[in-house]
């Protein structure tokens, strides 16, 4: 049958071959590319290309086309995106494909100096997770790469990105770089054993694209994150499908992810209340159960995995406007393949979301974004995300059976404001980020108290032991082959749930020449979701039922004040200069009450090559 199928999709590549289209190569939405298409779009007084990235040159150009008509045919700016988008690089090309090859070197050093804190004052501070690191994190050095692409017949392209650079290295690591004062990118490097970080093949014709790989996959418009999915590991392992025209798209996006949490099953246990009669779920182990849930174990193809189903809707009624729905599901799987997950129209609710009778295996989310040039040059952009939504009946259902699910949400508002300034674009943005303790979170099972807690406890078979039974959080990531150590992040908003965003920042930009970039960010941070290293995400601050759906952030409140300002100048067409610094100050440093901490950090480097 397998065969059978493989066949059939050949033949019906070859035989469609005359009606493919160019411009199959795909950007994330944090490239250049996808960022000049987006603000000439505000410029022009018209909305952007699509967020749900990777992103096709096809649907660049769509978005591209809304900006033609409201600006001028020969403006510099408008006629150097679309020579970029065009520009290929080729070594080699004939009539029916193409093969290109670019290097860049980037060698940079970073400096950091932290204030001492603490009761006696010699504290030294220790960063864990790339996030910490306001100015340039691990996720986005890479010292020297190699980019090979090659196109076929106008309908395949081809990519794999080959970095070397250094691993991560977390806080409490002796040898950790994290905590050195002064660090150099090469220092270390190597070629990576999980690389590439950037590699896959898109197939498409004309509204139709398809692409597999590992990459940046987001989708939304914000500028320091997204509640819905965020760009927040060195690399996700995704599937996607786009079906899309000028005023319509339906976009699917299967993201692959490690396990993460301890292997229980459930049944269903009588018990009398004093309510009257309930039922409530008892967990046993079975199987493997991984002590420490934030180490990734799953390396096999048929181990229990996480799967990350999201649907995108999308519409542009008129030039200036766009909105999109989109539901998003983590799905517990140990099967490569369930011809159900490739149904767009389904909703994954129906399947997963069960809890009679085992364990809950699925985390829905439902998001709504819209993005609005109300004016020319001026852009609104919304996104409201729900973290398991229940209608009135379910909620009561599931107090019978012992546990309760948060009706958590996340919003984000951003305006900006573009303008061609002297031959360069300049943007502009303000925008503010909430999201409750619950988000991102699933059940809160009632603990030996009675009170709700993240996880449940058991009693292990060996003794009286008691364990955490992580539940389906979108906090997720993947496994390192050289260490024990995870990508670990939040699969929605960088900083997870229980925080308030404030931030405002511009960027100026004159291609091939140069660039500024400046930051201003206030946060305020709750106790849940935030820990002082990888293996101490918290998530405590929900403690009843009355509770569960908390809006005040929680416990004592950690405040986050970082400016930073960036730039880079092209001294030659292959030979650039670049460096930044950033400045943060804390107070109640994670979450403990009267302990400050300030921290400058900086880099500086340059890149030697053509990379694109």
């Amino acid at each position: 049958m397998k065969k059978i199928a493989v066949l059939f999709f050949v033949v019906c590549c070859i035989a469609t071959i005359p009606t493919f289209a160019n411009g199959q190569k795909y950007y994330p939405v944090s490239s250049q590319e996808w960022q000049l298409v987006n603000q000439l779009c505000h410029y022009a007084g018209v909305v952007g290309p699509s967020s749900n990235g990777p992103v096709t040159q096809a649907q660049l150009e769509l978005a591209l086309e809304r900006a033609e008509r409201h600006m001028s045919q020969d403006d510099e700016l408008l006629v150097f995106v679309k020579e970029k988008l065009a520009d290929k690089g080729f070594v080699y090309k004939d009539d029916f494909g193409s093969v290109s090859v670019a290097g860049t070197l980037s060698p940079e050093v970073y400096f950091q100096t932290g204030s001492p804190y603490g009761p006696n004052g010699d504290e030294k501070p220790e960063y864990a997770i790339d996030q910490d690191w306001f100015i340039k994190g691990q996720k986005d050095r890479r010292p020297a790469s190699l980019v090979l692409e090659n196109t076929i017949g106008g309908f395949f392209y081809g990519r794999m990105v080959l970095d070397y650079k250094q691993k991560a290295s977390y806080a409490w690591e002796e040898s950790s770089y994290w905590n050195d004062s002064v660090h150099f990118s090469l220092l270390g490097a190597s070629s990576h054993q999980n690389f590439p970080f950037d590699a896959g093949i898109s197939l498409g014709t004309k509204g139709f694209s398809f692409i597999l790989g590992r990459g940046r996959v987001s989708l939304g418009e914000g500028y320091t994150g997204n509640t819905a999915i965020g760009d927040n590991y060195e690399y996700q392992e995704f599937m996607k499908l786009g079906f899309y025209t000028k005023r319509t798209s339906v976009f699917l996006t299967l993201t692959n992810f490690d396990s993460s949490r301890d292997t229980f099953e459930g049944k269903l246990v009588y018990y009398e209340s004093g309510e009257g009669p309930r039922y409530k779920l008892v967990y046993e182990p079975v199987g493997r159960v991984i002590d420490k849930p934030w180490k990734l174990n799953a390396t096999g193809f048929s181990d229990y995995r996480e799967l990350r189903h999201s649907v995108t809707y999308e519409v542009v009624p008129m030039d200036p406007f766009k909105m999109s729905l989109s539901f998003i599901t983590l799905i517990d799987t140990n099967t490569a393949f369930d011809f159900r997950y490739l149904n767009p129209f389904m909703v994954m609710h129906n399947y997963y979301n069960y809890h009679e009778e085992t364990t809950l295996e699925a985390n829905n989310m439902i998001s709504v974004d819209a993005s609005w040039s109300f004016l020319k040059k001026w852009s609104l952009y919304a996104q409201v995300t729900m973290d398991q939504f229940q209608i009135p009946g379910e909620a009561e259902g599931y107090l019978g059976f012992g546990y309760t699910e948060p009706n958590a949400f996340g919003g984000l508002l951003n305006v900006s404001y573009t303008d061609i300034l002297a031959g360069g674009l300049l943007n502009v943005y303000a925008e503010t980020v909430y999201n409750m303790p619950g988000m991102y979170l699933n059940s809160k099972f009632y603990d030996k108290d009675g009170n709700i807690t993240q996880y449940k406890y058991v009693n292990h078979k060996d003794g009286d032991i008691n364990r955490r039974c992580w539940s389906q959080d979108f906090l997720l990531g993947y496994s390192r082959t050289e260490s024990n150590d995870p990508d670990l992040a939040y699969s929605g908003y960088k900083y997870g749930p229980d925080c308030f965003v404030f931030s405002v920042g511009g960027t100026y930009e004159k291609p091939l020449e140069y660039s500024i970039t400046s930051a201003l960010m206030y946060m305020m941070h709750g106790e849940k979701g935030r820990g002082g290293n990888v293996s101490n995400y918290t998530f405590d601050g929900i403690d009843g039922i009355d509770d569960v759906n908390r809006i005040a952030l929680t416990g004592i409140v950690e405040h986050t004040f970082c400016v930073s300002l960036e730039g880079s100048y092209s001294i030659l067409r292959w030979l650039s200069v670049s460096g930044g610094a950033a400045y943060s100050y804390r107070w109640n440093f994670r979450n403990e009450a009267g302990r400050t901490f300030g921290n400058l950090q900086a880099y500086v480097g340059v890149s030697i090559g053509n990379g694109r």
